[in-house]
């Protein structure tokens, strides 16, 4: 038995292969195409149907009807979609009455070294004789990586930052102090005439002296440097 669209079936109420009502007088085959303008496509397989009112779906067999359910990967996709469409964080970085220094950038700042510079009324025969009360006293903030210290020269274009002009006995190019990226201090005798005594004793010429809170650097006849390290 041949169905109205002329497939061979087994039923006599509905197709067995499109799901079309079997009608007492069946078209005859080869009568020409289906109207193709009033068939249907499944929601399932994207199949068009070559009977507008099939109730199933002529390649997978699915019910016209129904709607099939979203597989688990377009949901995942779906909630993916939305949650990726969620609002940002606010950028903070922007908020009234707040300038670039004044918002945090890291590790606060340390203190720098501070060398206090103390000026001696007279000279001392020696490091062993004690000096008579210094008569001024000068805090100078290390800046910079290396601080030169000595006395100034226009003529020989030497400006020391700790200089020390006051004190004939120190050379134009008498010492340094350096700074390294750990945040040490360190002396060094840059080859001065009358050399350079830390806490008593005479250093070698270039050779670095790492320095603590409290150290006394003595150059020249009435000078003495007094180290204060950060934080303290």
């Amino acid at each position: 038995m041949n169905c109205p669209n002329g497939h061979l079936t087994t039923s006599d109420d509905y197709c067995s292969v499109c799901g079309v009502k079997m009608s007492a007088d069946p078209e005859p085959l080869g009568s020409g195409d289906p109207d193709k303008s009033q068939s249907s496509v499944c929601p399932k397989c994207q199949t068009t149907q070559l009977a507008a009112n099939a109730q199933f779906c002529e390649n997978c067999g699915h019910k016209l009807d129904e709607t099939p359910p979203k597989d688990a990967a377009s949901v995942g996709i779906s909630m993916a979609a939305v949650q990726g469409s969620a609002s940002p964080a606010p950028d903070t970085s922007h908020e009234p009455g707040l300038t670039p220094s004044d918002r945090p950038t890291g590790d606060p700042p340390v203190a720098p070294w501070r060398v206090e510079c103390r000026v001696f009324k007279e000279a001392a025969p020696d490091e062993t004789t004690p000096r008579a009360a210094y008569k001024s006293s000068t805090e100078i903030i290390l800046k910079n990586q290396v601080t030169q210290i000595g006395r100034s020269s226009q003529k020989r274009n030497l400006h020391p930052e700790i200089a020390c002009d006051w004190d004939d006995a120190v050379s134009h190019r008498h010492a340094k102090i350096e700074l390294d990226p750990d945040g040490n201090a360190f002396l060094v005798d840059v080859g001065s005439t009358n050399g350079t005594m830390l806490n008593g004793q005479l250093i070698s010429p270039d050779t670095p002296m790492k320095l603590k809170d409290g150290d006394r650097i003595s150059l020249g006849s009435k000078t003495a440097l007094i180290i204060h390290e950060p934080n303290k």
